[in-house]
């Protein structure tokens, strides 16, 4: 039994060592990679070998990242870890993501009533600087949690609760528009927090009504870009599919002049060269910007329209060229607001603040 068990243990530690001696051997021969598909980030690459690293231990720190985040297989192994974890551990979420239906959400909870007076005071301060006497709107977009975490028994922030909380906190010349009853889970993507473009008409109705704005014509066109695998996707072990990304081209779309300040050029309103990008979703508008200006000359109206928005905005947006003669995006994430008077000029606009739930539970979306 003892030599048995003695062959056992050599066995065991020239397995190991094999194994070692095979991924350091694959780590050396195989190409590094950029981006995990998997973590939806970019890895980190060999570092810089210079003297000034050497004698900070920036090159120590480096070296060890890169091997971490080029581990061969490591998109694999932390598919693997989902499957362990949801099959054979039971566990109902993956880093607050879960699974309802076909749907893959993450749990927003709690609500952060502090954080809510922080942005709310923001937003206030914004409207008493420099949109006095404008009509200004605001709404929220409910994440996706509002339709799937009571179903699946998840804890999500008390909406009325929330909604209730934030309208208590903002300016009076604000008008709150709710949107509520113009959303259903169907009009948000499987695999991504966001929204469908393609879905948001009964929204833009709603918004178009508040605003005073004319009807919008019928002649819209969607194109499907293809396959879209959202934030989530690789979050879990699952068996939902990929969606379509699918773009709405209204009246006006294709003449409308796009100016994307922090690249410093003109662009089209769908970024086709953004389409390789960790997150397709840039397609629209980009994908992060502090500031977007679209002007189209060919409007139903003279009116402008200001909107300070998140990445939800990216897709509502161009559902808008039709009717505004200029419109103008600002991200305030990436946007002093002491500096705004500097990039916009206020005067006699509709001012829209549309924001999802998440990023107003949390003041770090606000610079």
């Amino acid at each position: 039994m003892r030599a048995n068990q003695s062959s056992i243990n050599k066995i065991t530690v020239v397995l190991f060592f094999i194994i070692l001696f095979l991924i350091s051997v694959s780590q050396l021969i195989l190409p590094d990679k950029e981006i995990s598909q998997a973590e939806r980030r970019r890895l980190e690459q060999m570092p810089k070998v210079t003297s000034n690293a050497i004698m900070e231990r920036e090159l120590t720190d480096k070296l060890e990242k890169y091997l971490l985040d080029q581990f061969p297989a490591r998109d694999q192994f932390l598919k693997s870890d989902a499957f362990v974890k949801q099959v054979v551990f039971q566990r109902q979420d993956i880093g607050g993501v879960y699974q309802y239906k076909t749907y893959l959400s993450k749990v927003l909870f709690p609500e952060k009533t502090n954080d809510i007076a922080y942005i709310t005071n923001k937003i206030n301060t914004i409207c008493e600087t420099y949109l006095s006497g404008m009509p200004i709107f605001m709404t929220m977009v409910p994440d996706k949690g509002y339709f799937t975490a009571d179903r699946s028994g998840k804890p999500h922030i008390d909406y009325d609760a929330f909604e209730s909380e934030l309208k208590s906190k903002l300016n009076t010349s604000l008008k709150y528009v709710s949107l509520l009853d113009s959303l259903h889970l169907e009009d948000y993507y499987k695999t991504d927090a966001h929204w469908r473009q393609e879905a948001l008409e009964p929204v833009v109705k709603v918004l178009n009504k508040e605003m005073s704005n004319p009807t919008t014509e019928n002649s819209i066109v969607y194109d499907n870009l293809g396959e879209f695998k959202g934030v989530y996707y690789d979050k879990l072990f699952n068996t939902t599919e990929p969606d379509q990304l699918i773009t709405v081209k209204v009246p006006g779309w294709e003449t409308a002049i796009v100016t994307y300040a922090d690249e410093k050029k003109v662009a089209a309103i769908y970024r086709l060269d953004m389409l390789d990008h960790l997150d397709r979703y840039d397609t629209f508008l980009g994908g992060p910007q502090s500031l977007v200006y679209i002007e189209n000359d060919a409007a139903q109206t003279d009116k402008e329209l200001v909107m300070f928005r998140d990445s939800f905005g990216s897709s509502i947006a161009p559902w808008f060229i039709q009717t505004y003669k200029k419109i103008t995006l600002i991200d305030l994430r990436y946007v002093d607001v002491d500096k705004l008077n500097q990039y916009v000029s206020f005067s006699n606009q509709d001012i829209l603040f549309l924001y999802n739930t998440t990023v107003l539970n949390n003041k770090i979306n606000f610079k």
